[in-house]
């Protein structure tokens, strides 16, 4: 699903101008186009290559910055070069560890292109499948916390569709914009997600 993801991606970002690739994406505020890109290709490079964020490098903003910055003045066509020889790797790796690992870093794949398509007004059709494992994840990493709380998901957030329920879970949509949902605030506390302001 990964590969799946990634060529169907790939394929889009190669239509793309450069003024495209230079647009800022809010739902990552700091990083552009080119900047999603390139922490995508770096995580797959640096996790083949058994690179991981250091141990006081609490949520990798550090590794994902020097992700960026190691390719900041690289070409779209040399990152798709990378990826191309990176990916397939990864994939087979994400085979190997099994359901929860492919779907969390599916799930992270599938936000960051959604997060793309958002900022450029675009759609890049993922189909059905890659959302399904994409909310898979999110679900089980909210649901876990709500347990531990002793509570459950709220019924407005399991009434939305799954490409809304999957923005919203992965904090790329207010709390306050769904009824009830503002209560999950205290379950991503110290999760390293950012919920935008409504």
């Amino acid at each position: 699903m990964y590969e799946q993801v990634r060529t169907r991606f790939t394929s889009d970002l190669r239509t793309f101008e450069d003024a495209q690739l230079a647009t800022r994406v809010p739902a990552t505020p700091a990083w552009d186009v080119h900047d999603v890109v390139a922490h995508l290709v770096g995580l797959a490079a640096d996790l083949n290559a058994q690179r991981f964020p250091a141990d006081d490098d609490v949520g990798g903003s550090a590794w994902n910055d020097a992700q960026i910055a190691s390719r900041r003045s690289n070409s779209l066509q040399d990152l798709l070069d990378e990826w191309d020889r990176e990916g397939p790797t990864f994939a087979a790796g994400l085979g190997l560890f099994g359901r929860e690992m492919e779907c969390h870093f599916v799930g992270d794949l599938v936000t960051h292109v959604l997060d793309v398509a958002e900022a450029l007004q675009v759609t890049i059709d993922l189909g059905v499948e890659p959302i399904d494992m994409a909310l898979e994840h999110y679900t089980a990493f909210v649901t876990e916390r709500l347990v531990e709380a002793g509570r459950t998901m709220p019924r407005t957030v399991l009434d939305l569709s799954p490409l809304e329920r999957l923005r919203l879970l992965s904090a790329r949509r207010p709390l306050a914009s769904v009824p009830g949902a503002d209560g999950l605030a205290d379950v991503y506390a110290g999760s390293g997600y950012t919920f935008p302001e409504a």
